[in-house]
């Protein structure tokens, strides 16, 4: 599931139309909407609303390690080669108050600019920044929930030194820019969530092995980078455990025996790449 969060409607309106999301009645002290693959939150402006926002909903419906957290909103910035509606993939967050940084893992490449963020308590700007209200708090919330490699911050420029101007049908406007590459990049985060879910399963197996082969800590690690390896060059991992079992008897009774293994394991598997 991919947990959306944004700070105000007309930032969420455009999801909510796009991928017909419905109110969930049961929260009452944020406006939610969900389907089946999406649950959006509009969690108000402000870090701290944003952190109370993310805490509450990953509380009562908690993340599996294979959902996604995606925060997507609006941002100012005072930066002349930076015009409205230009889109940004954030790769830093700098909290205005208390000067903690916060960095997204991005291990996939989704083809967008990036740039850095600047949270602020104010609206206003920072030189070298994009700014916004929210992103710290819902990073610092939402790392207790998500790994940082699958936290995405996706922001779009509503405002280039001209607030006064800024209004709410300027910022779905924006949004719906947005949501042009939000949506490819929805795409990739439910097909990595489904990867991530693969290898899950795939990663207990090989936990279960290790186990059976009784081996040590060390070798336990060896044996799991390994097949992290061939599952990453598209090997039948899987195909491969199956095969273990079936040539020897596990688990074994000592701890040689499952050494044995290990070493043709790898000999087997070195002898095929060359």
């Amino acid at each position: 599931m991919v947990y959306i969060f944004c700070a105000l409607f007309s930032e969420a309106k455009p999801f909510i139309e796009k991928y017909d999301l419905t109110r969930d009645m049961t929260f009452h002290h944020y406006q939610v909407f969900r389907n089946d693959e999406m649950l959006l939150t509009v969690t108000g402006t402000g870090v701290l609303s944003a952190a109370m926002a993310v805490t509450e909903v990953c509380t009562r419906i908690p993340p599996v390690s294979c959902d996604c957290l995606l925060n997507a909103g609006i941002a100012g910035t005072m930066d002349k080669g930076i015009s409205k509606g230009d889109v940004f993939l954030v790769n830093r967050i700098v909290d205005d108050v208390t000067k903690r940084e916060y960095f997204p893992d991005m291990i996939y490449d989704y083809g967008m600019a990036e740039g850095a963020v600047c949270t602020v308590t104010m609206p206003g700007y920072k030189e070298g920044f994009l700014t916004d209200m929210e992103s710290s708090g819902i990073y610092a919330a939402g790392e207790k929930f998500f790994t940082a490699d699958r936290m995405v911050f996706l922001k779009v420029v509503s405002d280039a030194g001209d607030t006064e101007g800024v209004t709410h049908e300027i910022n779905e406007m924006c949004m719906c820019g947005l949501l042009d590459k939000a949506g490819v990049l929805i795409e990739e985060l439910v097909k990595s969530s489904s990867d991530v879910a693969d290898y899950k399963k795939l990663e207990e197996r090989i936990e279960r092995l290790a186990e059976d082969m009784r081996l040590s800590v060390t070798m336990t690690s060896g044996l799991k980078q390994l097949l992290r390896y061939l599952n990453i060059e598209g090997e039948d991992v899987s195909g491969l455990i199956d095969r273990i079992y079936q040539k020897n008897v596990l688990p074994v009774t000592k701890k040689n025996e499952g050494k044995k293994i290990y070493d043709g394991i790898y000999e087997a598997v070195f002898a095929h790449l060359r």
